[in-house]
């Protein structure tokens, strides 16, 4: 196994040195199986692990009878791997480390979206979004889901595609934890807490004014972050 896993390395290695120096590019055909055996000097089953490889971080697409491709340079892989990793975990630990991350990425996201990247589609987008919160706090699961649809907005419009792919890949995590904190006997004053949050986020990039708008941010996620450790440490007693 190891041996073969070491010719997998090989021919990814060369693989991503071309495309470093511009041999291979975007839309190329990788050569047949056939070939790749013959130039590495191994056997179909490691030059196909490589292929796997490659598929699953998206740098190569396989179509059926024609061959392997380099792909566009596009975030499937990333989406994939993070989509996966949600599959296999979901604990009190990654809803944490989760918030940990947003705290990071969605200060830059709301940043950007209240200075050099301010989008009056995104702004109304947001109050309508807070408009619907406004309307629902009856209905805890669908302040939930809209209040995660309300990040997501912000983070679609800060035009920063790497960090959208990674936080909204991250999607059903967010939306667990989420839907989980909001079961809790104080949901009424979550609620009201977190659109209020959300309010003052929105006033700030309206108000085009980056630091308030990253400060805002801040504070309601620092504020979600305790919530999320009191939910934790109340359901472990």
């Amino acid at each position: 196994m190891k041996k073969k896993s070491r010719g997998a390395d090989k021919i990814i290695s060369a693989i991503s040195s071309q495309l470093s120096n511009k041999t291979l590019k975007g839309g190329d055909r990788l050569p047949s199986e056939a070939k790749l055996c013959e130039e590495f000097s191994v056997s179909r089953t490691v030059v196909r692990e490589a292929i796997q490889q490659l598929k699953a971080i998206g740098v190569v697409n396989t179509v059926t009878g024609s061959g392997s491709y380099i792909t566009d340079g596009d975030l499937d892989g990333l989406k994939n791997s993070l989509d996966f990793y949600v599959t296999m975990t979901g604990d009190s630990s990654s809803w944490l480390e989760l918030l940990e991350l947003r705290i990071l990425l969605e200060t830059s996201c709301v940043r950007k979206l209240a200075g050099e990247n301010f989008s009056r589609a995104g702004l109304n987008r947001l109050k309508e979004s807070l408009k619907k919160q406004a309307e629902n706090q009856q209905d805890t699961e669908l302040f939930s889901n809209l209040d995660v649809d309300f990040h997501h907005v912000l983070i679609q419009h800060s035009d920063n595609k790497i960090i959208s792919a990674v936080l909204l890949s991250l999607e059903r995590l967010q939306t667990k934890f989420s839907n989980e904190t909001y079961k809790s006997k104080n949901s009424k004053d979550l609620m009201r807490r977190n659109l209020q949050e959300h309010y003052k986020i929105v006033q700030a990039i309206e108000a085009r004014d980056p630091d308030l708008a990253e400060s805002a941010m801040i504070a309601h996620l620092s504020e979600t972050k305790k919530s999320l450790e009191s939910y934790i440490q109340a359901k472990s007693q």
